[in-house]
């Protein structure tokens, strides 16, 4: 049962990582994937027909699911909303194309071990949201620095120009500093 759930449980996952942009249709597909698997449970264990005999149904659901997933994708492609979570998308795509696969292969492939393909998907999902976190992380890292560092050279801005407009000998030396040092700068090419 598991396997088949794993399309809903990816729609619910999509949907966060997606900020819950396309939040209606991701429950939706989820939804339907739920409740057709419960019924074909509901009917395996009362006898009225094998879960072996339903399952195409839930597959029915899955790929209904992918489709989904990937209209979404492509949609954020397109906005250029994927730039804040590329890696995983980039994970997000695999996972839906290698589980299409195992579907395929499901009614393909006679001697077909399902679920094997499924955990590559997994990893190679679970991978790159790690990765995407790491990298987020370290962007956060280095932002919270570029800001602090400014907020200490306003402060020492602040601080001399206090100074300076306090003393009359040395009254807007300060500013002509400034200036001095921005040509250098830009001369240099940006580097101080």
């Amino acid at each position: 049962f598991t396997v088949e759930l794993i399309g809903v449980l990816a729609c619910l996952y999509f949907d966060v990582v997606q900020h819950k942009v396309y939040h209606r249709r991701y429950v939706i597909a989820a939804s339907a994937g739920f409740a057709v698997l419960m019924i074909n449970i509901l009917l395996h264990l009362t006898g009225i027909i094998e879960l072996y005999n339903t399952l195409f149904i839930a597959h029915i659901c899955t790929g209904v699911a992918a489709i989904v997933s990937v209209v979404s994708i492509v949609t954020d492609i397109v906005t250029g909303r994927i730039r804040e979570y590329r890696i995983t998308g980039f994970g997000m795509i695999c996972f839906v194309v290698i589980s299409l696969c195992e579907l395929v292969g499901f009614y393909v492939n006679r001697f077909h071990i399902f679920g094997s393909y499924l955990c590559v998907a997994l990893i190679v999902l679970m991978a790159a949201t790690i990765i995407q976190t790491v990298y987020d992380e370290v962007n956060a890292y280095h932002m919270r620095e570029r800001e602090r560092a400014q907020m200490t050279i306003n402060t020492i801005e602040t601080i001399a120009g206090a100074i300076d407009a306090r003393d009359e000998y040395t009254g807007g030396s300060l500013r002509e500093g400034r200036a001095v040092c921005e040509q250098t700068r830009q001369r240099d090419g940006g580097r101080l």
